[in-house]
């Protein structure tokens, strides 16, 4: 609980980090080992089986996340007279909610860069430098745009608007919907015209 601002911001780029690298993997692979001619036999569609993978990988990253918080949470209500912070249940719903942002958004994106295969990650790397330089050019856009920003209040996070949990929901939503589009045309003509 008496993590600063840039600890917060820290532990949130490794959660990017960690869900890109998990999401990264989850969809391109079923091409690469061609499992999608088996998928497509199977009575499940692809959508199923892009929901399920998706969920089981937020839900990895998002309990990864909020394990630490939730378990300081915990002892804070168990033990609240010998701490010196308050934290307050809707500070731990307001965090809660943005780890699970946080989790869809770096899984998502890493689902859409894997399609990239070797390039996904110099992709990341271009896309944190884009928004380094937006950070200094244009401040306000390139705070929205950094998935960081949604930790950096840490528990003192209050309500749930704001510009970058507005533009993290619209990313991330993006990339899901990309992602999904190609998986689910993977393996088909079109697919192959586009890659």
């Amino acid at each position: 609980s008496r993590m600063d601002g840039a600890t917060w911001q820290a532990e949130a780029i490794l959660l990017v980090l960690l869900g890109f690298g998990l999401g990264s993997g989850l969809l391109n692979r079923e091409q690469e080992e061609g499992t999608l001619a088996f998928l497509d036999g199977l009575p499940v569609e692809r959508g199923a089986v892009f929901g399920i993978k998706l969920a089981l990988a937020v839900l990895c990253i998002f309990v990864f996340a909020l394990s630490g918080p939730a378990l300081g949470w915990t002892v804070y209500q168990v033990r609240h007279w010998a701490s010196d912070v308050s934290i307050e249940s809707a500070s731990m719903l307001a965090l809660a909610a943005r780890y699970a942002l946080l989790s869809v958004l770096s899984v998502s994106l890493g689902m859409l860069c894997g399609f990239m295969r070797q390039l996904c990650w110099p992709l990341l790397g271009v896309l944190a430098a884009t928004v380094l330089t937006l950070k200094q050019a244009a401040p306000r856009l390139g705070a929205a745009l950094d998935p960081s920003q949604l930790l950096a209040d840490g528990w003192s996070t209050r309500g749930w608007g704001g510009d970058s949990m507005a533009a993290s929901v619209a990313i991330a939503l993006l990339c899901t919907a990309l992602a999904y589009l190609l998986f689910t045309s993977a393996g088909g003509a079109r697919m192959a015209r586009l890659l």
